[in-house]
């Protein structure tokens, strides 16, 4: 008779305790490494969102102009940003804001002038219509609104006046799409500034102290290098010397044309 082999199931592999330790420590730390990664990730959404908020709550000035219609509330505008801007203790020109007018009567458009080439051609390189534009007249401390002769150059303070007029006049009045500065007239030459919201649209996106530092008082001495390089930069080819003409067809248009 056959002998009855007894079948036994086969032994499983038996791991060493060095090796179960091991393993365990590898998938404790594995997890540790998870956490620390999703807290990480936590902290930087939570950071953003935080740096998010504070920049849509910080104001775009803590000034914001008042009254009951554009020139009025423009008006209030001026009065808050014109005393600022000193020289010698007095302020450099008060500054008055109006619709495009020229003794009483409506300005149309605003021309661009070119020089004369061989008497070929209009003087004309551009028209623009006026019908969004605001002004803020300047009127300096001499007569006729003119500069004090033999003064300090005024040139830095009146662009960097103009440019925050522009900044808070493309903010708070939508419906405007240029500025125009008439400064004080110098001798025969009367120089003004053309602001267009197009150029200054990304200065719109962040608070006015990102581009003009806040000054209580405005002087050739509180300025700072940095402040007159942004000035510089964002009003030099928004200068010219202005005039006014009546076409023969009887429209009042603005000309502005360079020297240079």
């Amino acid at each position: 008779m056959a002998d009855v082999v007894e079948k036994r199931p086969a032994a499983e592999p038996v791991s060493s305790p060095g090796s179960r330790g091991a393993s365990l420590y590898s998938g404790r730390f594995a997890l540790v490494q998870l956490l620390v990664m999703v807290a990480f990730a936590g902290m930087l959404v939570v950071f953003a969102y935080l740096i998010t908020r504070s920049d849509s709550s910080q104001a775009w000035s803590s000034f914001k102009p008042r009254g009951s219609d554009t020139y009025l509330r423009a008006q209030n505008l001026a009065n808050h940003v014109a005393p600022r801007y000193v020289s010698g203790g007095n302020p450099i020109a008060v500054v008055q804001a109006q619709p495009l007018i020229y003794k009483q009567e409506g300005v149309d458009g605003i021309a661009f002038m070119r020089a004369p080439n061989q008497g070929v051609g209009t003087a004309f390189t551009q028209f623009e219509p006026a019908d969004k534009t605001l002004v803020y007249v300047f009127c300096g401390r001499a007569a006729n609104c003119g500069l004090v002769p033999g003064g300090e150059d005024l040139s830095p303070l009146f662009q960097e006046e103009s440019l925050e007029l522009a900044l808070y006049t493309f903010e708070y009045w939508p419906d405007i799409d240029s500025v125009v500065a008439l400064l004080p007239p110098s001798g025969t030459r009367s120089p003004a500034l053309l602001l267009r919201r197009r150029k200054l649209k990304d200065k719109l996106s962040r608070p006015l102290e990102a581009t003009l530092p806040r000054h209580d008082v405005v002087s050739t001495s509180s300025v700072t290098t940095n402040e007159l390089a942004t000035v510089e930069r964002l009003t030099q080819s928004a200068i010219f010397l202005s005039s006014f003409k009546q076409t023969p067809n009887g429209h009042m248009i603005l000309l502005l044309g360079t020297d240079r």
